[in-house]
């Protein structure tokens, strides 16, 4: 009985207070792009990216002759061999030199001529419809026969009139 007294007067004195924090009015982007200061170096990272930008803009592949630590080349080390190059025969320098396939001047000049020309075919102006909808063949006499169909139905129209609600029963 005492227990619950003391409790009893501990929640009569005690008071609680919600709400009473100051407001705090930040935006989430606000606080991410708040300033809290680098150690960049500039000057540094600007070097970098010029010499970056110099390596970027030259070739990016060279032509490499395999070199071993005497300085003797290595070409025919069987390391460096493709399998295209064993299957091929090589050309033999000591016998044939720098020596080049010569062509005679007609078959260089033909060679050096454009052997098709641009801008003469006939122009054919069609539309899209016209492409989709092919012409048919229509038998003359099929045609005559449709021209008087059609004359007479023209003149029966231009006769015709027409009227509404004179219906004998109305529904």
């Amino acid at each position: 009985a005492e227990d619950k007294l003391k409790l009893k007067m501990a929640i009569k004195t005690s008071s609680i207070k919600l709400g009473s924090d100051e407001g705090s009015y930040k935006t989430t982007s606000g606080d991410a792009l708040a300033y809290l200061g680098n150690d960049n170096n500039f000057a540094e990272m600007k070097k970098k990216t010029m010499k970056l930008k110099r390596d970027l803009g030259g070739h990016n592949f060279e032509f490499a002759h395999p070199v071993g630590e005497d300085g003797e080349a290595l070409q025919n080390d069987e390391r460096f061999q493709t399998s295209s190059a064993l299957a091929l025969p090589s050309y033999d320098y000591a016998r044939y030199g720098d020596t080049r396939a010569t062509l005679s001047t007609e078959a260089k000049g033909d060679l050096r001529k454009s052997h098709f020309e641009l801008g003469y075919e006939k122009t054919e102006y069609r539309t899209d419809q016209q492409d989709g909808y092919p012409e048919r063949s229509i038998d003359r006499a099929i045609r005559e026969e449709n021209a008087e169909t059609v004359k007479s139905l023209k003149l029966a129209l231009k006769k015709t009139s027409l009227v509404l609600g004179d219906d004998k029963e109305y529904f």
